[in-house]
């Protein structure tokens, strides 16, 4: 028996060295599969990135639909103004996919490419290439087939005061300007000296602001500002506080990217229709000005009044390089072109205006009709609309109105209303 044990610890020795040989080479297994695996995690990702960077549009169009492919609502309004609530369709596949001609999309530039007769931009041969934009001209250009650029050309003092003359005449109507204010602290003070200066009387005029979701002292600021216009003798001063979700923030190419456009528009409107809401009293006119307009004519209520229209809407320009361009390319003309192309779109699909070539003709390419023209599409940069439009129910589209929203969505609404859409050609603001 005391030899047995001795062979049975020898045999008990020699099983835990294989167990351990085995569990050696298990261990070294299991470590040649866990790198084996990092390995083709690691280029997996990689190989992922490499197809987001390269694919970035689509992925971010496809990251948005999380957002945008809910059932929404959007208002068409008859032209008694009655509402009728109507479904919004959404897209097979995104809707925010821009990048194929066979995928439907919410967000369109309307692009002239592809149609070579708009590119003859002024009629009765005149040679225009002899002139430069920062030049004075002493003749009025004619209206092109079509906008293929937002400079503007300057036209002489002569030309220019023709047509703004204004006849002297009593004022009595009441003016409420509306301005909504998003991170404006530094804008203000020039805004409030810009509408000091205007000439209309002050005690005709009130002033209410809009502030929402501003991560600045804009709120503060307002207020101060608001005191100050009243101790200049303006009507009533007020500021509201709005808490909208759904701000888009970043940088100025994260902001205006086209992909963004729904839904900042839509933020824009609904900011709008709240301070109408609050803001409007008993006053004869609305007067819709941004925040950080850079300069006004002083006359600038007297000579939007002199139209007599429903809304109207002067030039909003600003300057580049000695150069004026044009900054609220939302206020145009439609063209056949234009229209014939949307008659293609489904109701859901947006149109966006300064992403590309244009089909239509903007403000400042219509100065040889005179000085008040008809048009299609109006900006917010600076608006007169008649109080009573809005008391019919006139505002600004949360949603998809006509292929347009917001201030564009306005006008396409207050044509559909049978009300007059006009601007002023002569009449220059400049955006900072």
């Amino acid at each position: 028996m005391g030899m047995l044990r001795p062979e049975k610890g020898h045999k008990d020795r020699t099983r835990l060295i294989g167990l351990q040989e085995n569990s050696f080479k298990m261990n070294f297994r299991r470590c040649k599969m866990n790198l084996v695996t990092t390995i083709l995690v690691v280029n997996m990702f990689g190989l992922l990135m490499i197809i987001l960077v390269n694919t970035r549009p689509r992925w971010l169009s496809n990251a948005m639909d999380g957002y945008y492919s809910r059932e929404k609502m959007f208002s068409d309004v008859s032209v008694s103004g009655e509402y009728n609530s109507l479904k919004w369709e959404p897209a097979q596949g995104s809707v925010f996919d821009t990048m194929g001609d066979a995928r439907e999309m919410v967000v369109r530039a309307l692009e002239s490419d592809k149609l070579p007769s708009i590119h003859v931009p002024f009629p009765n041969d005149i040679d225009m290439s002899k002139y430069k934009y920062t030049d004075v001209l002493n003749f009025i250009v004619p209206v092109p087939q079509v906008t293929t650029t937002d400079r503007v050309y300057k036209l002489n003092r002569t030309i220019m005061d023709s047509h703004l003359k204004l006849k002297p005449r009593k004022y009595t109507e009441k003016i409420v300007i509306l301005t909504p204010i998003h991170n404006s602290e530094k804008s203000l003070m020039n805004f409030v000296r810009e509408v000091n200066h205007l000439t209309y009387p002050h005690h005709l005029i009130s002033v209410v602001f809009g502030e929402d979701s501003s991560h600045d002292g804009t709120l503060t600021v307002a207020h101060e500002v608001a005191q100050d216009l009243k101790d200049f003798g303006f009507k009533r001063t007020d500021v509201l506080h709005f808490n909208i979700t759904g701000q888009v923030t970043g940088g100025w190419g994260d902001i205006h990217h086209i992909l963004a456009q729904y839904k900042r528009r839509k933020h824009l409107a609904q900011a709008r229709n709240l301070l109408l809401k609050g803001g409007l009293k008993d006053e004869d006119y609305v007067m819709w000005i941004d925040s950080d307009v850079g300069s006004m004519p002083p006359d600038l209520i007297e000579q939007l009044l002199y139209a007599e229209k429903d809304v109207v809407t002067p030039l909003c320009l600003f300057s580049s390089g000695g150069e004026d361009r044009v900054y609220d390319k939302n206020t145009w003309r439609e063209t056949e072109d234009s229209i014939r192309n949307q008659k293609k779109l489904k109701p859901y699909e947006l149109v966006v205006e300064g992403y590309s070539t244009t089909l239509r003709l903007y403000l400042s390419d219509l100065r040889a009709e005179g000085r008040v023209v008809r048009l299609d599409g109006v900006g917010g940069c600076s608006l007169l609309i008649k109080a009573d439009c809005h008391r019919k129910g006139l505002k600004f589209p949360e949603e998809i109105y006509d292929h347009h929203i917001e201030t564009e969505g306005l006008a396409k609404m207050a044509k559909n209303m049978s009300f007059g859409v006009y601007g002023l050609p002569f009449v220059l603001v400049h955006h900072s």
